[in-house]
């Protein structure tokens, strides 16, 4: 699977020859089965089921390799890389990450390689390691809502905005990136697909009052919110609302804007809301 040709990106041959090389990360090594001509540089991060390390081969700048492990073990997991994969090849605009290829391990197909752009940090790290100006504050988000301008042209919603997921580069380039969550606005959702949301509590603090009570239909509005509140956290240097769960997430929105009317949660209702 090649989406594009790209000049600054590696080209896998079909019988390009493999090796496994084991990448250090902070907690443990990872180890990566890629074409012989890519090498490791260095870990760029870990979660649970995909770990991120910046590689290089030839006649190509470095560029990120991110390895999902086991994905047919999961469904959900596997819904999830599929539907990245695809948004992430559909798409060509500034302000989202692209991918260069797809390499999937032979044999099993348990493991899966995306290569992506190779940016310098994320928004979460540049938020605390650094004194963000003015400027500096409103030309990230500038590029941020250009980017969610993008897929609300393309009729997709992210769902899952974080700083995590705003990826920069020393020239001051920012990207949109992880589209696992993403999906179109009149897409049926799946079950397990909603409860994977529903329980992602990392990203608690960035979601929508409607996601947060687990709508099953909302609008571009859960982005807009998302980036509301990453505008803020680059402000003040700290997350504006910090629940330690979905009920005192709803509380500590509220604490801060008010209780909402009628007519704001009329989509209660027909889930049993409170009469």
């Amino acid at each position: 699977f090649h989406p594009a040709a790209c000049a600054v990106g590696p080209q896998v041959a079909p019988e390009a020859a493999l090796h496994t090389v084991s990448v250090p990360g902070k907690i443990a090594n990872t180890q990566y089965t890629v074409p012989a001509s890519w090498q490791p540089l260095k870990a760029l991060g870990a979660g649970t089921y995909a770990s991120v390390a910046a590689f290089s081969a030839p006649r190509a700048q470095p560029f990120a390799v991110k390895k999902l492990e086991r994905v047919l073990d999961h469904p959900v997991l596997a819904l999830r890389t599929l539907r990245e994969v695809r948004l992430l090849a559909h798409f060509k605009h500034p302000n989202l990450l692209s991918i260069q290829d797809v390499f999937l391990e032979a044999g099993d197909f348990r493991d899966v390689y995306l290569c992506l752009e190779m940016m310098d940090g994320d928004l979460h790290q540049l938020i605390y390691e650094s004194s963000l100006l003015g400027p500096q504050i409103q030309w990230v988000i500038y590029q941020v809502m250009r980017g969610l301008l993008c897929l609300k042209t393309a009729q997709v919603l992210h769902r899952d905005l974080t700083p995590g997921n705003v990826f920069v580069r020393a020239n001051g380039d920012v990207k949109i990136a992880d589209l696992g969550l993403a999906r179109a606005v009149d897409a049926e959702g799946d079950e397990r697909d909603e409860q994977a949301l529903t329980e992602y509590v990392v990203t608690r603090y960035y979601r929508a009052p409607e996601v947060v009570l687990t709508a099953m239909r909302y609008t571009y509005a859960v982005d807009m919110w998302s980036a509301g509140c990453i505008l803020g956290e680059m402000l003040g240097r700290r997350p504006l609302f910090q629940g330690k769960d979905s009920l005192d997430q709803i509380r500590q929105i509220i604490l801060c804007i008010g209780a909402q009317t009628a007519e704001d949660i009329e989509w209660l209702w027909p889930f049993g809301g409170f009469r």
